[in-house]
């Protein structure tokens, strides 16, 4: 008698039929996302959509998306690739089908990509991180974070990325094989490999800190191995500019607009104490008068401990003049 492969075996199944009459037979949908051409997958089981995953294909000059044959025209490579992706797809599912698993479109991609391990059903290091950008992007619509500082969330999952091939040599590592000794690890990565400060480096560690928080509130892990970290941003003297340095700033001849609209900027928040955030932002209502003075008071764009301060301060005549000549674009 012949032994059949994973792959034989699978191809004898026949699919079943859910409730709706709708093969669970899962589906891949590959898509074109705006603005970066690139290929994203979408995995659908039972009418339901998993979230969008873009993979490592970016279409070049010429290079067009079937999504009826899921080919990409002029790039047989990228065409084998997503093919290779539908077939893993497919004998995934059917070997979770075989087992008797329950999994719906989510978990399919996830165990697809690596995010989580079908067997354990517990994300990876990166699936953890992944999950908790996810559960934290809706402070960003309802303004408890900012999209620049989210948009740090992505960073330092591709951070996290490079320190995993680094120390460990591989992209995929499970959670309960981290120890203790983690926080140390990436301390010194971050100091010898990246090159960071020490306020750079403690507050990546605190961030991956707090995604470890979330995983064990998941249940995914037993223990926050980073948990002892006391990681502490040393103080550093500040260097403040004097006033001859500022003058000889304002007095800088030039001649391009833009550079002129830099230096004018600059010069504003050393006359005002306001941040580059705040000052992209500043609209006509932020100024008021107070005593016959005219005053800026303004929101901070930075927030700490979920709350933001106002920042308030009278407009000295410089200021007041750099105003007065970007009015209409304010």
């Amino acid at each position: 008698m012949s032994h059949q492969t994973d792959h034989q075996q699978a191809a004898t199944v026949a699919p079943k039929k859910g409730n709706s009459g709708v093969f669970t037979v899962p589906t891949a949908r590959f898509r074109v996302r705006k603005g970066s051409n690139r290929i994203e997958i979408i995995v659908r089981l039972l009418g339901k959509d998993a979230n969008a995953k873009a993979i490592n294909i970016q279409l070049k000059n010429g290079e067009q998306l079937n999504t009826k044959t899921n080919e990409i025209t002029g790039n047989p490579h990228a065409t084998a690739y997503l093919r290779k992706l539908r077939n893993e797809l497919d004998e995934l599912f059917y070997k979770l089908d075989r087992e008797g698993q329950e999994f719906t479109a989510q978990d399919l991609s996830d165990y697809l990509f690596k995010k989580r391990d079908w067997r354990t059903h517990k994300p990876h290091v990166m699936g953890v991180i992944a999950a908790y950008n996810e559960y934290r992007k809706p402070e960003v619509a309802s303004g408890l974070m900012t999209e620049t500082v989210f948009k740090r969330f992505g960073r330092m999952e591709r951070i996290m990325l490079d320190f995993l091939k680094y120390q460990y040599k591989k992209e995929i590592v499970a959670l309960e094989s981290l120890k203790p000794v983690f926080g140390k690890q990436l301390e010194t990565y971050f100091k010898t490999v990246k090159k960071y400060d020490n306020a750079t480096y403690v507050k990546y560690i605190r961030h991956y800190k707090s995604v470890l928080d979330y995983a064990v509130q998941n249940e995914w892990t037993n223990r926050n191995v980073l948990a002892a970290y006391k990681g502490k941003i040393e103080a550093k003297p500040l260097i403040y500019l004097r006033e001859a340095e500022i003058q000889a700033i304002q007095d800088l001849n030039l001649i391009d607009p833009s550079l002129q609209a830099v230096r004018d900027g600059f010069v504003f928040m050393c006359f005002t104490g306001v941040s580059f955030a705040d000052l992209v932002k500043l609209q006509p209502q932020h100024l008021k008068i107070v005593n016959d003075v005219w005053c800026l008071e303004k929101p901070r764009e930075k927030q700490k401990r979920n709350f933001r301060n106002t920042h308030f301060v009278p407009l000295l005549p410089v200021a007041d003049a750099i105003l007065k000549r970007y009015a209409t674009h304010l």
